[in-house]
């Protein structure tokens, strides 16, 4: 077990029971998403593409978050372990009307993945990310299969969920082996 600071960017580490891509060591946190697709769900049941409105977002900072700190304290690590993170929701054609998010568990933005999108295994499926199209119409972005951007009806259930989380740099992680 080694150190979550001593951790690689772009490496994997297991962190309440699974994979995790290392996309940025900060100070003291270290921002990571899943290295697979979790699940397939629409972004919002009832079609909002404003992630502060979604059932995604409650489904990941509810169900998803209580399984994850239950993984956590049968492993001894408290749910300070999870840090919350402040995510820009500017739409895609640049509106700011829906603000910012502060979650524990979120969707990485169009900005995020761009920067981030060399550390991450491609999943060769369809995946949410937290940034919407415009506040004029109900599409969220995603990822394709390929990797390139596209966008998908907030109340479509053919993306797939991959949450990303800001952990504590200070947390003991099994890497996974290459």
């Amino acid at each position: 077990m080694k150190q979550l600071a001593e951790i690689k960017v772009g490496s994997t580490v297991i962190i309440g029971g699974m994979a995790w891509n290392v996309l940025a060591q900060e100070e003291g946190k270290t921002l990571c998403i899943a290295d697979t697709i979790l699940e397939k769900r629409a972004f919002d049941d009832g079609g909002s593409n404003d992630w502060k409105k979604s059932s995604l977002r409650e489904r990941l900072n509810g169900k998803f978050l209580n399984a994850l700190y239950e993984e956590l304290k049968a492993k001894g690590i408290g749910q300070d372990a999870i840090l919350e993170q402040i995510q820009d929701l500017t739409t895609d054609d640049g509106l700011k009307d829906y603000g910012s998010s502060t979650d524990k568990v979120f969707l990485l933005t169009c900005e995020q993945y761009r920067q981030y999108r060399k550390y991450m295994r491609d999943v060769h499926d369809w995946w949410w990310l937290i940034t919407a199209d415009s506040t004029i119409n109900n599409f969220a972005r995603i990822v394709g299969t390929d990797g390139t951007l596209g966008d998908g009806y907030a109340y479509g259930g053919n993306s797939g969920v991959r949450p990303a989380c800001a952990f504590s740099s200070s947390i003991k992680v099994d890497e996974e082996e290459e």
